[in-house]
């Protein structure tokens, strides 16, 4: 019998703080699978763009009962004391760090997007860990991955930086865990440096598994895009494709529904897009930005329904997974890492290239002959065996040797007498290294 661990979750997405989201979905399974398995799960949140979410809020009251019941204690990464009011979001890794030396945890999974774990893999780096944790970073997309597909220039500094302590957080972990080749093959292409320790471990989605695959196609009269209102989940090809079904009178009075959270495509809110290009279309439809998880696959499982994933590329999409599971028919684009979720036999009846006349015509398919049940290429079962053995077994490599410590010197480009200048000298008036 494997021993109990301590074991903390890094992350400012979760489910029951927030209704709905990829990533927290996967966090929010692979806690559930670590607690069931007997270990002790902590999930420290940390999210400064929403720090009105204290502890004794009636929110997180709420959330950690009944996180709790199911084996996970919910906590949230308090402000560091010396970290500034006004700082950029990314320097919030310096409280995760802090946090973490307060506590003795065995295992510490940290997702790269947000870079909270930056300080903290760079501080076991350098000895800084009197008995360290082992560090895991699993990948869900960076920054600089995102902005490429929704094709938008970086922001300023903020940007740079925060793709920085993304990149490094990943190159500086003791063991990297990707839910697709995919995404660690755009890595290496930018340059990124991957530990030797680098697997590809798909996420575990904690929703139970429906009944046996019908083979029999379903009937569609409902088109439902399922995900981010963006422009990386495809918002466009998608309007491209309904487009082209109600002109050629393929569309045949089916519904239209976009079922996903609002965001902006080229700095338009995603609603006012809709509005502007919907408004020749002979349908008009739907538009759901509120629902949770569990209420939108329960939407999805209604008869006649055919979900749509149309992403220009994605990483391990969990929309996808949880209609594989939920036995809900779909199409969805083979960009990025789609296929690698999906059963090589299947793959052709629910997968396209992501392209609007690809889709317009696989669409229109699906509403003259019906759509296909598909199935999961790795059953989550096995998933869920790897995840446990890869957390229980895995050795840690050790911290630099901690031997004498090294004389540093600190170099400060700063305009004299500005408050960048004044708050780097009191960060280094405050450092305990003795040289």
């Amino acid at each position: 019998m494997s021993p109990v661990l301590r074991i903390c979750l890094v992350t400012a997405e979760f489910h029951g703080l927030f209704k709905n989201g990829g990533i927290g979905t996967a966090n929010t399974g692979l806690a559930l699978e670590l607690a069931l398995a007997g270990h002790e799960v902590t999930v420290a949140y940390v999210d400064p763009g929403a720090w009105s979410l204290l502890p004794s809020s009636d929110a997180f009251l709420s959330a950690r009962a009944e996180r709790r019941e199911q084996g996970v204690f919910l906590d949230v990464v308090p402000r560091w004391a010396r970290l500034k009011a006004g700082v950029d979001d990314y320097c919030w890794s310096l409280s995760v760090l802090e946090y973490l030396k307060v506590r003795r945890f065995e295992v510490v999974l940290f997702n790269e997007c947000g870079g909270q774990g930056y300080f903290s893999v760079l501080a076991k780096r350098a000895g800084v860990f009197a008995n360290p944790p082992r560090m895991i970073v699993v990948t869900h997309g960076a920054s600089e991955w995102a902005r490429e597909l929704n094709g938008q220039f970086p922001g300023g500094h903020r940007a740079s930086a925060l793709a920085f302590f993304e990149r490094r957080s990943v190159e500086l972990a003791d063991h990297v865990v990707s839910p697709s080749r995919y995404l660690l093959g755009w890595m290496r292409e930018g340059g990124w440096r991957l530990p030797e320790r680098t697997e590809v471990l798909q996420n575990v989605v904690p929703i139970a598994a429906a009944a046996p695959m019908d083979a029999t196609p379903a009937g569609v009269d409902e088109i439902v895009f399922f995900g981010r209102l963006e422009s990386r989940k495809g918002l466009a090809i998608f309007c491209d494709a309904v487009e082209a079904l109600d002109r050629s009178g393929k569309l045949g009075g089916a519904g239209v529904t976009f079922l996903g959270k609002f965001s902006r495509i080229e700095g338009v809110h995603s609603g006012v897009y809709l509005i502007e290009r919907d408004r020749h279309w002979s349908v008009t439809p739907r538009i759901l930005a509120n629902l949770g998880q569990e209420e939108a696959l329960d939407y999805l499982k209604r008869p006649g329904v055919l979900a749509v994933m149309p992403s220009l590329a994605e990483n391990s999409p969990c929309v996808v997974v949880e209609c594989l599971l939920a036995g809900v028919p779909f199409v969805a684009t083979d960009g990025g890492g789609t296929s690698e979720l999906v059963d090589e036999a299947d793959r052709a009846a629910c997968l396209v290239a992501p392209e609007s006349a690809a889709l317009a015509s696989k669409l229109g398919h699906a509403l003259a002959h019906g759509a296909h049940q598909a199935r999961l290429a790795v059953p989550q079962a096995h998933t869920k065996s790897r995840w446990r053995a890869l957390v229980e077994v895995l050795d840690t490599p050790a911290s630099l040797p901690n031997a004498a410590p090294p004389r540093v010197s600190v170099c400060v480009s700063a305009a004299s007498g500005t408050q960048i200048e004044r708050l780097a000298l009191d960060a280094i008036r405050g450092q305990t290294h003795p040289d």
